[in-house]
Order: structure tokens, then sequence, then C-alpha cells
């Protein structure tokens, strides 16, 4: 069979950064989780191939309406941040947090020019196949507001000084070299990034448990609701059978256990996905049942052509 063809191929080029998971709530629906480095050329190709090859009814893509607007433009307005804009902003909220969290995105903006890669390459990549091939993209991550605010809210001070410190010295430490085998071997090694997890975790609980496992139960839940809605719009093939819903995701690497676990597991309870969709300064940001945030790809990639 073809399609069974087209996913060896993929599983055997990519490896364990290709994985196909199934829910037995929803039987007709397929999904294959890709496993992504943002600053990443591997990463972009393996996106690109799998939405060519596999012809998904929809994409679903780690990103939030905050930042979508990169999608449609050549770069990411994070990959030109200065790090002096970065420090200006801290000071200017006199919060080590905006300090952390605008280190973070320096530091991937400069990561993606040192290797001449567009920073979340493979997000407009997942978006422009996905409008070359029909396929509907869906925003699948919390608001990154909340995901910021929720930090404030959880972190201890000493936690919040580790990480500032911690960051502060990726900075200092930060080399070509170094950045280039840390991709290689995220991109190759299939227990580097898991690695790389247990150990921020060890180190920064409170910070890993914000932006890793919560973001694993949202994004997982995400993916579930697109099942849900795939599996009542019920579609025959020619020859009688139910036709399966395919559903392409591209999320980050350092969330594919995450994602797979509660999939298999049945996904979040409502109450779990309404707390972590909240913060002290947002109600509940939570889609409503049925409904998605999506990408209107008409605009984003205006004149493009298939």
């Amino acid at each position: 069979d073809d399609d069974l063809d087209a996913v060896r191929k993929l599983h055997s080029k990519y490896g364990s950064k290709f994985v196909p998971v199934r829910s037995s709530q929803f039987p007709t629906c397929e999904v294959f989780l890709c496993g992504t480095m943002h600053v990443s050329n591997f990463s972009t190709r393996m996106v690109e191939d799998a939405i060519q090859s596999l012809c998904p009814r929809v994409v679903v893509i780690e990103l939030c309406p905050d930042r979508a607007e990169s999608l449609g433009v050549d770069e990411n307005p994070s990959q030109s941040i200065t790090l002096a804009e970065v420090v200006s902003v801290a000071w200017k909220d006199r919060n080590i947090v905006t300090l952390g969290t605008g280190m973070l995105m320096w530091m991937q903006g400069k990561a993606a020019r040192l290797l001449g890669n567009k920073l979340g390459g493979e997000l407009h990549a997942a978006a422009k196949e996905a409008h070359k091939v029909g396929a509907m993209v869906v925003l699948g991550d919390r608001l990154y507001d909340v995901t910021i605010q929720r930090i404030f809210d959880k972190l201890g001070l000493l936690e919040k000084l580790k990480a500032a410190v911690f960051m502060v010295w990726e900075v200092l430490t930060m080399s070509l070299s170094g950045m280039r085998d840390y991709i290689s071997k995220s991109d190759k090694d299939d227990d580097f990034v898991q690695d790389e997890i247990q150990r921020f975790t060890k180190y920064f609980p409170g910070l890993s448990d914000i932006i890793i496992s919560e973001r694993d139960e949202y994004l997982a839940q995400s993916i579930l609701e697109v099942m849900r809605e795939l599996s009542l719009q019920r579609r025959t093939k020619v020859s009688g059978t139910l036709e399966m819903n395919r559903i392409v995701v591209v999320v980050g690497a350092g969330h594919l256990h995450g994602i797979q676990k509660f999939i298999h597991n049945g996904g979040v309870s409502q109450p779990r996905i309404r707390e972590i969709s909240s913060s002290s300064k947002h109600s509940c940001t939570w889609p409503p049942m049925g409904s998605f945030r999506t990408v209107d790809l008409d605009v984003a990639f205006v004149g493009l052509t298939s």
C-alpha cells in the first residue's frame, strides 16, 4: 500500500523524530508527530517531506496566535532582536523572568543567524506546504502570555534567579562550533533531546513543569480535539471503506514523549485544561468545544504557487 510505504520511508529517514500515534477513541484518525529543532534545516526538510508525502487534512503546529504573524514573513521578528533590546526591556520591567525569556529568544535568533537558518523555519514550511495540499493549519499551543504569566505566578524567587543566571551563562559561553554540535546531536541522536530535558528538569523543576509538561498537556489536548472533530466528519472511499483522517503535528522534539503519553492516556480532564489555560491575569483561554485557532493561509501566503 502506497500510504504505508510513505510512512515507512519517513520513519526510516527521520527515525524517532517522526512518530505515528493512534488513539483508540478516534480509530479513523492517524496522527504523525514531527519532533523538530527550531533552528535546524533537517527539521524543515522532515516537515516538508511529511506533508508532501502524507497530504494531511490538518496540520497542527506548536504556535499560538500571539506569534502567528511570523508564518508569512521571510524572517522571524525574534531573529533580529538584539541583546541590548532584551536588557533594556528587562530593566524597564525590573523583572528576572523577562530577562530570562528575552535571552532565550535572543539565543535562538543568534543560533539561527550563525547557522544560516531561519528561526522557526519548520513552522513556516509546515504552513506553506499545508497551503499547497489544501490542509487546515491549527495553532495548537497555549497563548505565550499565559505561559509567561504562569512563570511569574508559580516560580519562587530562587528558581527565577537560577534560571536567569543559567541564561546569562549560556549567552557568555555560546559558540558557533558548540551550537553546530548541539544541533547535530539533536538531529541524529535519538536519546540526546530527552536526556537534555531530564537534565533541565532536574535543575529547574518548576520552570520545566510550566514550559514543557503543561504545554505537553495543552498540545496533546489540542490534537485530540482536532481528532474528535474530524471523527464526526466521516468520509468514505470509492471502495466503500472509511477514509482515514491524517493529521501532521509539528512540535519541538522535547514535547514528543509527553504528547504521546497524554494521547495514549486519553487526554487531559476539562478542569485541568482550564487550569493550565489560565493565570492570575488571564481567565480560561482554552477554545470552546469544536473550535480551533487557525491560520488564514491565503492571507499568509499571498501569491504562493504550488
